[in-house]
Order: structure tokens, then sequence, then C-alpha cells
């Protein structure tokens, strides 16, 4: 190349250069490159050039408001307010712009200036601008009432983010962006594990490698038993608020997890919206349901809650939580506990960003959600709660100030609130008989079965009252106590009186002054069990309010079912009984039974309830139910609806139906004579997907050739009830009066795996409280001389065994062992 050739190349080059610089100095190239850095959600090397731009035309309203919204999603709220500010007084903003300003305002807890500028939006949008004002008006109402819950933060937490805690056996899993000691890259959050102490402090946090794809994962969730896993893929960013607005591209992620933590067979959740995201799963405790956030097409607003049932492989189409859940705003992160559901939302009535509430359930519905206030809320982003309703302690996620990081991981304590104690009383003592005009709530303890007070009964509160250790009070002549906690207190209460059963159970205080909580205490030997359920689609009824009335003394025992539709009533020997069953949307039955000997714990069989409106399958409801009526025993014909179920055996004579009690923990087992053969089955099932889930079950408790047949919902030869679970759980007492239900286990044949969890020896079965088993297992007993050996059964495998063994000690058991079932005796596993 000649000379001048070589010199114009390189002047055009030169050129070229300059012009590119200066486009990328001028105010249109800066606006240019943050509105790309803005578009792929990255705010804060935008926040960068659009200062550079300001500096070059401070009073442009795009740069303006896009530079605000930049430091809102990076929770740096003073510097948002101010920027805001600037575009609304230059009158150059977009009505939405009013409303993001006005939430600057609220999340600095400025409620009254806030309050201000919703109401100029409402004039845009009147539904939205009035839902903020009356948020504003009970930020400043509820501002520093106190409540039952304490908030510390925790010293796991890191300079980066924390967030996503989960309850796994004794350890809480949580996701982070942190880097420290870590070789990965800082843009991906990863699992890590804390153990949890008895008051739930953590110990020092270590990695998790699931061994899953490489992905950024978290928040998680798993089933009570560890072994199944669901998380959430994200595109979270460092710096960046977890909240919708910000570009989240979110979804599940479902694994199985072994006996030593490695996560296999990943999969894609069937429901994962490929028009929309999903993600934040919450796996109920068996893991056959899950709770997840999504803003896919069709809900109340933004990202909506949904319910999703296993079904075999795949899982049921997703179910809206409903109105009294979702709303036109955003919510995510629930949590189920197993009776309340915990979520955040950033529309419901709040104090800043997003708060979390409770939602309580009743009539198969959702009805309200509460806030949990303060020190829970804040005026910044709260969400990511889980709770522990046994040791009454969990943990949450804020982005509050004076934390470490950007979020943090908060413990939640909850205990009693306004706690009062008589003048010139101590713990320990009774504070005096009830005075109905106190305005002060009472426990009454007397005899289930016939109404007798129990003068001297001890009612143990000591996990309702913070800070004091042995609050024990004892009942009066009457059997009353003054319930010294406030209302919202929920805890775990201990009843005991001399011969009779000890009541163990979850007490929620949210009821009025003036009003009694009683608490049937059981006679050994007293109890019954039964079951409600749907006469049409046979699922179980939860929070059916039951009356037995005594025809001799005409004394009321009452108690509800549970949410799997199980009850225990206390009932005396050779006495008849009237029996009242109530639901809301069901018609009310009546029956009644004559308890004779005593012997039979089921006489109480199942209770069919037609819904209003339709006449159901039971076409008697007043005898149609199954279970003794005191005279005919349990073979007595029962109609069932057409389905499926499962059959276990065949034989040519008259079968024995206690040879198959083991299998009522399931469903009803019955006969039906078919083609010269009485044919035991178990069932029946409204689907095939519904049996099938069960026959796994059947085949574990020994019975491996059983398989699925249709069924006609004809007349059945003769009946065997399902029984109630062998491990009962007490229903939350709350008014109207619940009855309690005895922690026992009636005898249990082990037709299952060879390993065991033996739990313990007990003379006195009165000492054994199960309550916190449910769902990991069956308890059976076993007879050794004057002893009850309680057993947690069954699994396939010693690593099987040994992996639950774990959540068994947390749950109370400490002293609990694997054993190995050969030929009948009990052998320790190693």
């Amino acid at each position: 190349m000649r000379p001048h050739n070589l010199k114009a190349c390189f002047l055009f080059l030169f050129l070229l250069a300059m012009a590119t610089l200066h486009a990328q100095t001028t105010f249109r190239g800066l606006m240019r490159k943050a509105d790309q850095l803005y578009e792929t959600n990255a705010f804060a090397p935008a926040v960068d050039v659009y200062r550079q731009a300001l500096e070059k035309d401070a009073t442009d309203p795009d740069a303006l408001g896009k530079l605000a919204e930049c430091y809102r999603l990076l929770n740096r709220l003073d510097e948002a307010e101010a920027t805001y500010l600037k575009l609304i007084r230059s009158r150059k903003y977009q009505d939405r712009q009013l409303l993001l300003y006005a939430h600057c305002l609220k999340g600095l807890g400025r409620y009254d200036e806030a309050k201000v500028y919703y109401q100029s939006y409402a004039k845009v949008n009147p539904t939205v601008g009035n839902q903020f004002v009356q948020s504003c008006d009970f930020s400043k109402t509820n501002l520093n009432i106190p409540t039952a819950y304490t908030v510390i933060t925790e010293r796991i937490n890191s300079t980066s983010s924390d967030f996503g805690p989960a309850f796994m056996n004794d350890q809480l899993i949580f996701a982070s962006l942190r880097t420290e000691g870590q070789t990965f890259s800082s843009t991906k959050s990863s699992l890590y594990s804390a153990g949890m102490g008895s008051d739930g402090s953590l110990q020092p946090a270590i990695v998790v490698r699931p061994g899953i794809s490489d992905f950024s994962i978290g928040p998680a969730s798993f089933s009570s038993d560890g072994r199944n896993a669901a998380t959430t893929k994200n595109n979270f960013t460092p710096g960046v608020r977890q909240i919708p607005g910000t570009g989240l591209d979110l979804s599940i992620i479902l694994a199985d997890v072994n006996f030593n933590g490695s996560w296999y067979n990943e999969r894609a959740f069937t429901n994962n919206d490929t028009k929309g995201r999903t993600g934040f799963p919450c796996l109920t405790p068996d893991g056959n349901a899950m709770f997840f956030a999504s803003d896919r097409e069709g809900g109340f607003g933004g990202w909506d809650l949904y319910i999703s049932y296993k079904e075999g492989a795949n899982w049921s189409r997703p179910i809206n939580l409903g109105p009294a859940v979702n709303t036109p705003g955003d919510e995510i992160t629930p949590y189920f506990d197993g009776i309340n559901l915990y979520f955040a939302s950033d529309y419901h009535l709040g104090f800043g960003g997003f708060d979390v509430f409770m939602a309580e359930q009743g009539e198969g519905r959702w009805l309200k959600s509460t806030n949990l206030g303060q020190p829970v809320n804040s005026s910044a982003d709260d969400y990511g709660m889980i709770m522990d309703s046994y040791r009454n302690f969990g943990y949450m996620v804020s982005n509050r100030s004076g934390g470490v990081g950007m979020e943090d991981i908060y413990r939640v304590t909850k205990g009693g609130s306004n706690v009062v104690v008589n003048p010139g009383t101590n713990p320990g003592t009774n504070p005096g008989t009830g005075n109905p005009n106190t305005g002060r709530t009472r426990i009454r303890v007397f005899s289930g079965s016939d109404g007798i007070a129990l003068p001297g009964a001890s009612v143990d509160l000591t996990n309702c009252m913070r800070g004091v250790s042995n609050y024990i009070l004892l009942t009066d002549a009457q059997g009353y106590i003054d319930l010294p906690v406030g209302a919202g207190t929920e805890c775990e209460v201990t009843v005991r009186a001399d011969g009779y059963m000890q009541f163990r159970g979850a007490m929620s205080a949210y009821f009025a002054p003036n009003r009694d909580i009683e608490i049937p205490l059981t006679k050994a030997g007293e109890e019954y069990f039964g079951r409600v359920v749907n006469s049409n689609s046979r699922e179980f009824i939860p929070n059916v309010q039951i009356a037995a009335r005594n025809t001799y003394t005409g004394n009321i025992t009452r108690t509800a079912t549970d949410y799997s539709g199980n009850y225990v009533l206390s009932l005396s020997r050779n006495t008849p009984y009237t029996i009242t069953y109530s639901a809301p949307n069901y018609n009310e039955e009546t029956r009644s039974i004559n308890v004779l000997n005593g012997t039979d714990r089921t006489i109480l069989g199942v209770m069919n309830m037609v819904p209003l409106g339709n006449g159901g399958w039971n076409t008697n409801p007043g005898t149609g139910n199954t279970g003794n009526t005191g005279n005919t025993g349990n073979t007595g014909s029962q109609l069932e609806r057409a389905g499926f179920a499962i059959q276990v055996s065949a034989v040519s004579g008259q079968p024995d139906l206690s040879k198959f009690s083991n299998l009522r923990s399931i469903a009803s087992v019955y006969t039906k004579n078919e083609a010269g053969k009485n044919k035991i089955k178990v069932g029946n099932f409204p689907t095939r997907e519904e049996a099938q889930r069960q026959l796994e079950n059947v085949k574990r408790m020994g019975y491996p050739g059983a398989f699925i047949v249709t069924d006609d919902g004809v007349s059945l030869t003769s009946s065997f009830p399902p029984s109630n679970p062998p491990v009962s759980t007490n229903p939350p007492l709350t008014n109207p009066p619940l009855t309690n239900p005895p922690i026992t286990n009636p005898p249990v044949t082990n037709t299952g795996g060879r390993f065991m969890i033996q739990l313990g020896a007990y003379r006195d079965l009165r000492n054994f409280n199960g309550s916190k088993l449910v769902g990991m297992g069956t308890v059976m007993d076993r007879p050794r001389q004057d002893l009850t050996i309680k057993l947690l059964c069954c699994y396939n495998s010693a690593a099987e065994a040994f992996n639950a063994l774990g959540r068994v000690q947390q749950a109370g058991f400490s002293g609990a062992f694997v054993v190995e079932d050969l030929n009948g005796q009990l052998v320790r596993a190693k």
C-alpha cells in the first residue's frame, strides 16, 4: 500500500473512532446505552449511565423516570424518592410514576405523604389508589402495636443476598448469592445448610451440593421425610430486590433425595408455564401437593398463588387459591404448615413493600388473610416466612435497614402477647376462680364421658409464657383456670389429671372474652374413633362439629374432625348416645348408638354427610353410615359410590375381615361375592389415580399381589370402616369448644418392611405422645411382658429407616433407634 493511502486509512479509522466516542458521550448515545442495560435488568450499571445522561440534560423526564425506577428496584429508596420528586415537580410524569413515587414514600415509612399521592392516583385508578390510601391508614393505626412475635437477625447472613429458608429435618436449608470462601460465580445462588438449635438458633452454614444441573437455584422446599425436593431455577441478581417487576425468570425443578442427601431424578415441574413464570414452591408434608406462585394468565392480578396435586408421575391442573388470598397485586412465597398458609403480598393492607400474611381455611376454601403485624412486617420487603407450629419458631426474609446484607434471614419466635398475671399471684399458682364478668377467657377441664368437672387438674402453659419456666396452674373446684395470655397466642398446652389420659394440643387464643375453652379428658378405655366423609366424593370433611348426648344423663360431649376427617369421642360403657354431626354446606346428620361393653373401638365407623341440595349416594343418611349402632355390629350393608378399589384377596368361604384390619388406615375394607368368591377389597376411590397411589401403600403393608379393580357401587356383602390413623392429631382449641382426641394407638400388625424405629417402651401408654409423628409413618404396638413397645413402621431398608431416624429424634424421641424384625424378634440394626 502506498504511503498516502496508508495515511488516509489511519485518518478514516481515527475519525470513525472519534465519531463513535462522540455518539457514546452525547445525551442520546448515553440514553441508548442506559436503556439497553435497563431492558436487560442490569439496573446497577444503568444507574451510572443515566446519571451521565442527566449531566447533559438534567430535566429529561425519560432519564429521570428510569433512574428513579432503577433506584427503587435496587432498594435505594431515598435516592428513588428524591429522583421521582424531581420528575413530579417538572409535571412531565406519567400516571404510573405517581403511584411508584407513593410506593417509595410508603417504603420509607412516610405514610402521611404517601397517602396524599395515593389519593391523587385514585383520580386515575380509583380501585388501586384507594386500596393504598387504606393501606396507609392501616399502617398508622397498627404502627408499633405489640404482637405475639419477636424477630432477630441470624448470624448465618452474609454481605450478599440470603433468602429462601426451608425446613429439612433438623437443618435449615436456604439459598445465598454469597461468594465468601467459594469458587463459583457470584451470579448464581446456591443452597446452604445450617443446624437448628432447640430455640431456632442456627449453626454456621455450609454449602449444599445437591448434584443437580448447574443452575442458579432457590428457594427450595422438602417433604417432611426429606425424600422429595422442589426448588426454583432463578435469575436473581445481587443487589436487586427479589420481587416482581425486576425481570424475574423463574421455573420449578423437582427431584428425589436419597438417604445421603443427594438429589436425583431431576425434572421440570409439569405445570411450569411457557407464557409466564412459576416459582417459590412449597411441598405439603406428604409431598403429594405443592403450593407455588405464578404470573400465568387467568389470575386475579400479577403473581397469584396456586396449588397442584400429584397424580402418579404427573401433577393436576393448578388451582388458584381465590380472592381471599390473591389480589390485583402480587402474592409470592407460600408456606403451608398443615393448617395455615403463610405468604407475602404487596397489595393486601400492609406496612411497606411486601408484607407477610396468614390465610385461614374453612368450609373447603380460604376464608381470610391477616397481616402478621410488626415486627414481622416493616416498611421494607418482608417475605419467605416459614413456621414450625410445634416449636413456635420460624424464619423469614427481609431487606429492612439494619441487616448484614442485601436480603437477610431473620428468626421469628412466637409466644404469648400482653401476658397478665393477677396481682398477688406468682407463676405456678392458680390466679383464682374464673369470673364470667372479668372479660377474661377461661379453660374448663372435665371428664369427656360424663361431663363432671375435674378440680385439681394441672394445666401446663409453660410453652405459652416467654421467659417463664414451669408455668402450671391447677383448676379450681369447678374445673376452671383463668387463661393468662392475650389474644394472638398460639402454643402447646398440656393437661393432666389422675386417672385420665394426658391431653396435649395446640391452643389458638383467637377468641372473644367471657368465652370458655373446654378440654374434656378421656379415661383409658373410653376413647372411640370415627371419620366423616362427603357422601358424594368420599373426601374427608374437616372441622365437622360433633355433639354426643348421653341419653341417661343428658350430658353432651363435643368434638370436631381434624383435617383428615378423623375424630375421637369419649363415651361411657353400656350407655346409649344420640350423636349429631354439623358442617357448613352439609345436611345435619343424627344417629343413635349404644356402646355396650366397650370392646369395639370402631363403633363410630364412617359417617357419610350429604351436601346441601344434593341427594348424594347415601339414600338414608340417618342409617346408611357405617359403624355399630349398638345392635348389629360392623357387618351391616353399606352403600358405596362407583369408582375404583384395591383387591387384596379372594376366598371361597366367609372371610374374617379382622385379619385385614391394618388396611383400615387407608380406606374401608369390605367384601363382595363375585363369581362364587368373596373378594376382599379396600376402597373405594373416586379416581384410578387415587387408587394407584394407595396401591403402593397396600403392597408395602404386606399384600404384594394386590391390584386395582373397578367398583360398580352396589351394596357390599360386609364391611369394615376405615380406622382413625394410628397417630392422632389434636385439633386446635378454638371456640366453639372442641374435645381432645387422646393420643392413643390401636394395635397394628406389622405387615410392611422389615425395618422399624423403636420409639420407646411404656408401662403407662398415657405417657406416650405421638402427635409430632403425623405423616412419618404408622405407629404400632408390640407387647413385651408388662411393657408396650412403640414402633414406627415400616421401612424396606436400613438406609431408609436411618434416614427417617433424625426426624423422629427431632420430634422428641431422642432415644429412638432402628430395629429389624427377624421372624418376630426385634434386633437393633447397625
